[in-house]
């Protein structure tokens, strides 16, 4: 049964309705933290810290092999006995392998040799299988993979980061649903704040550099000017 934090809950500040509805997060990451070390349940913090460090993981997995990436997820998932982290995990794990399928197959690449490490998770095969049909078969589990895979043609990085954001948002919202004072709503309020801490992130990255460039440009500009 799920230990239930009432004043935790209702004294943790309010998220936006949507991702990109605010410049910047309600609470600042060591607060946020903070706050929980000192409220859970020591069985509960143990999860909720698994949970931060995956989240922390996930941003900086570019550089990681495929085994690297699928040791740390199965190891997470047999450690812990969340359901909640435990879907969270493996839903992550889909929407990547999804993505890296997508962007191989958008650079023309065949689809993978049976035994060949590319991905994780349980739709590797699958995917592989489906490799030369536009959703791979999985539109109707899947309904956003058309969208993804008209984005990545599009080279729309902007567009596509913010349409993952809106995908993984309302996952959350759905398994979170039905838990509102519970352990497992701590949980989803983790990942959504994650989400908009990486979106504001990544929004305010891509702005300083839009800057860059139209600053660049201006002076290139006012150089052959005068050249």
């Amino acid at each position: 049964m799920s230990n239930h934090y009432y004043t935790l809950i209702a004294g943790l500040p309010h998220l936006p309705k949507r991702f990109d509805d605010s410049p910047r997060p309600p609470i600042s990451r060591p607060r946020l933290e903070g706050w929980l070390a000192n409220q859970l349940k020591p069985e509960d913090a143990e999860v909720a810290n698994d949970m931060i460090a995956y989240l922390r993981w996930a941003r900086h997995t570019q550089d990681e092999t495929v085994e690297e990436v699928r040791d740390f997820c199965e190891g997470l998932l047999e450690k812990t006995s969340s359901r909640v982290l435990q879907e969270i995990v493996s839903f992550v794990m889909d929407m990547r392998t999804i993505l890296v399928a997508l962007r191989m197959r958008n650079k023309k690449m065949p689809a993978p040799v049976p035994g060949e490490e590319w991905g994780v998770g349980r739709l590797v095969e699958r995917l592989r299988q489906n490799w030369n049909v536009p959703d791979f078969r999985l539109g109707r589990d899947y309904p956003w993979v058309g969208e993804f895979s008209s984005l990545l043609a599009d080279g729309n990085t902007l567009a596509l980061e913010h349409r993952i954001n809106d995908v993984m948002w309302d996952f959350l919202r759905h398994i979170g649903e039905g838990h509102y004072f519970t352990f497992e709503a701590v949980l989803v309020y983790l990942g959504r704040w994650d989400i908009v801490d990486r979106w504001t992130s990544y929004n305010a990255q891509a702005a300083a550099e839009k800057h860059a460039r139209l600053l660049m440009e201006a002076i290139g500009e006012q150089s052959a000017l005068f050249a």
